[in-house]
């Protein structure tokens, strides 16, 4: 295990340091966590901030925890701390009263969190409950710290460190099989004493398109190799579905200009130029489906209520896929050019008769 982690010589002498470091930290954490005492949880909790960062499918994964605590506590002003790239997720929830857009690059990163200009201006808030979501970070837990908040729950760490001490109340991982996402994150706002229906509901982000009859859109683009379907069988759905006049138009959106999913256009697809997030929202949201690869897109349609298809190499959409009411998966762990293109185009037509 050890040799795994030299990449390079100097990780000879590094990884050593970081384990000799670590250690410290955790005899410091030990014997901290004996005398540091919780705060007392406030009553009544009328406005909380939920800290949710990174990616966007993570963000629209939060959404039906804040409609359910709205659902159960209407009364509660929820605010979200979200990053520069995720926050227009939760300006598309009609359950968010405010978003905060944090830069974690600003002077010297994590460094100076505590003097952040934003986090200062959090601290004013007075918020009842500071809650970070997702899985342990030791960016997350400053975070939640310095906004300073009458009660701090998070994540805890596996095996215990320092910035585990953040929190009033530490939450330690759902076990459950099958588990979506979604638990994860509702199983941190039950912790933190918020009440949540069950089931809870899907995720729901409101467009700003009227959506357009028949209308199909393929996002085809993701980062990890193993989910990049093939553009020859994309391009036999696109064929067949066109020819067979079941969608008027195909609408594709790529990462970039220079994508070579635009090949795509040769058999019909209109490409559709979008520059941010919030284009490809106001685009989308025109469409009836959408085929995706797995990633923000195919969450974001889910949420906006379009009929989704996934097409994924790795293997763990039981806990990624879109919580949302219409979709259907198709994933061949390492193997995502195994699905074959009849696949697709039933499930499709499946999906089709059922909205």
């Amino acid at each position: 295990m050890y040799r795994c982690r030299i990449k390079k010589p100097v990780d000879i002498i590094k990884q050593p340091w970081l384990d000799f470091e670590r250690a410290i930290s955790f005899v410091i954490y030990k014997c901290l966590a004996k005398i540091v005492r919780t705060r007392e949880y406030p009553a009544p909790v009328n406005k909380i901030l939920l800290i949710r960062r990174n990616r966007l499918g993570d963000a629209v994964n939060l959404l039906p925890v804040i409609e359910g605590i709205k659902q159960c506590q209407p009364r509660i002003e929820i605010h979200v701390l979200a990053s520069q790239y995720n926050a227009v997720i939760f300006q598309h929830s009609p359950y968010v009263d405010k978003v905060h857009r944090i830069d974690e690059k600003w002077l010297l990163g994590k460094l100076s969190l505590f003097m952040h200009p934003l986090l200062l201006s959090l601290r004013g808030e007075s918020f009842d409950l500071v809650i970070g979501l997702g899985g342990y970070s030791s960016v997350l837990a400053q975070l939640v710290f310095w906004v300073k908040g009458k009660y701090n729950v998070g994540m805890l760490s596996k095996k215990g460190t320092l910035y585990d001490l953040a929190f009033d109340k530490g939450v330690h991982e759902l076990v459950m099989d099958g588990k979506h996402h979604v638990d994860d994150m509702a199983h941190i706002a039950r912790n933190a004493g918020l009440a949540l229906p069950d089931p809870l509901p899907y995720t729901r982000m409101v467009g700003n398109s009227l959506k357009q009859d028949n209308w199909l859109a393929i996002c085809p683009d993701v980062k990890r190799m193993e989910s990049r379907y093939a553009i020859n069988q994309y391009a036999q759905v696109v064929t067949e579905l066109l020819s067979n006049n079941e969608v008027n138009k195909v609408i594709l959106f790529t990462e970039n200009a220079s994508s070579v999913y635009r090949e795509l256009e040769q058999y019909g697809a209109q490409w559709c130029s979008t520059q941010n997030v919030e284009e490809f929202i106001r685009e989308v949201s025109q469409c009836e489906w959408v085929i995706s690869a797995e990633g923000g897109s195919a969450h974001i349609a889910g949420a906006l209520g379009l009929g989704v298809i996934v097409l994924s190499g790795m293997g763990h959409q039981v806990y990624w896929r879109p919580y949302a009411e219409f979709t259907r998966v198709l994933e061949r762990k390492n193997a995502v050019n195994q699905i074959q293109p009849g696949e697709i185009m039933t499930e499709f037509r499946a999906l089709k008769a059922c909205m």
